[in-house]
């Protein structure tokens, strides 16, 4: 679909001013510059590179989206405050890329739900926000180990693959293949939730540099935008068939839907949902037509049943995901989450299909489908040769 993230605006928000780049200087505006040191420059150069890169002076530094339309916050000595969402919301921008975290000062901030977790969560389902984020790197990988930032409910937490994995292709054909980056760390939530969401390239990986070279560097601080640069495609894509932007609730589901499991079947602590595929995401939205669409949204009230249905025909697998944006939970509960949706998939002969969910005290363990899932706010079900009807 010659897709290049044209007429979509992203936010990157970073401790420090990007050097504006040859290779994308035009389309960048500075809405804070922020005082950083030479290697915070550099970061932040190359995360929006990744995302908007044109490629024209260095190939091989090409961004994801290299048409998009990019907007550069500093977060300064406030790196985990909300305001800047909100006044890119009024600016036209619902992408939001944070290749940043916090210093952990004690093991108790892994794995937990806190108060700013509970802010950003209120603040990215009040605007329809679409937010992504870059998983701990920190000597591991080691289970539940993904912090109270990245850790969020309806933020999208982004781990690394290395150069061994592929989402798989069909021309020409490429299996899928695993290969997790060595400081991706693991999840899940202290609650049971899945964390990381999905993977993306980040080690090795060529970045652009200063204000016409380019350079190698690895981390998650880069496989983040890279799927916030296909969360970009993604909306040019929907608003190209469509008309309107997707709600951030069917971009996150979509993202999570259309990524390759790999790894244990179905989410896991390692891989979440699998590799980034926005290939396969593309072409789901591309089956929307004018009597059907492969997307179902609506809303279910306590106590009640919302109904959704889709015909089968020799189908090779059908995977279902169901996705909210959940309110701002409880720091002292148990959990964190608020409204408990529950996905339910029932075939033509009456059978249940339940959706996955992953075991808190055995985090490398398989996900089970033997039960609701009470903790999540994204649910999935994977069928291989469901029945036709």
């Amino acid at each position: 679909p010659n897709l290049n993230g044209s007429g979509v605006k992203v936010a990157i928000r970073e401790n420090g001013r990007p050097n504006a780049h040859i290779d994308f200087a035009s389309r960048l505006q500075f809405v804070e510059s922020g005082v950083s040191d030479s290697g915070e420059v550099k970061h932040s150069t190359a995360v929006v590179g990744q995302i908007g890169s044109s490629g024209t002076t260095v190939p091989g530094a090409k961004g994801i989206a290299p048409a998009v339309e990019m907007f550069a916050y500093a977060w300064g000595a406030e790196p985990f405050e909300t305001a800047d969402l909100v006044a890119g919301k009024t600016a036209g921008i619902r992408i939001s890329n944070h290749s940043y975290g916090p210093v952990v000062a004690s093991p108790a901030d892994l794995g937990s739900y806190d108060i700013i977790s509970r802010d950003w969560d209120q603040v990215i389902r009040d605007n329809d926000l679409v937010a992504t984020f870059a998983g701990n790197e920190e000597p591991g990988p080691t289970t539940k180990h993904i912090d109270f930032f990245v850790g969020m409910k309806n933020g999208i937490c982004v781990g690394a693959t290395n150069s061994q994995a592929h989402a798989g292709d069909t021309d020409p054909a490429v299996a899928p293949r695993d290969g997790l980056a060595s400081f991706s760390q693991f999840g899940p939530m202290n609650d049971g939730r899945v964390k990381p969401d999905v993977l993306a390239f980040g080690e090795g990986v060529t970045l652009v540099s200063g204000t016409n070279t380019s350079g190698v560097q690895s981390g998650t601080s880069f496989s983040t935008p890279a799927v916030t640069g296909m969360l970009a495609l993604i909306f040019q894509q929907y608003k190209t068939k469509t008309g309107n932007d997707p709600s951030a609730a069917l971009a996150k589901g979509l993202l999570c839907n259309s990524a390759t499991d790999v790894g244990l079947t179905g989410p896991d602590a390692m891989h979440g949902f699998g590799i980034a595929n926005v290939e396969a995401a593309i072409s789901t939205i591309g089956l929307i037509t004018a009597t059907s669409s492969p997307f179902s949204e609506g809303t279910a009230t306590n106590g009640s049943v919302a109904t959704f249905g889709a015909f089968l025909q020799d189908t090779a697998q059908l995977k279902v995901t169901l996705c909210w944006m959940d309110p701002a939970g409880n720091p002292a509960a148990a959990k964190a989450l608020v409204n408990d949706l529950d996905l339910e998939l029932q075939a033509p002969d009456g059978t249940i299909f339940r959706p996955f969910s992953m075991d808190p005290a055995n985090p490398l363990a398989a996900a089970t489908t033997t039960a609701p899932n009470s903790v999540d706010p994204i649910e999935q079900v994977i069928l291989n040769l469901p029945q036709n009807g």
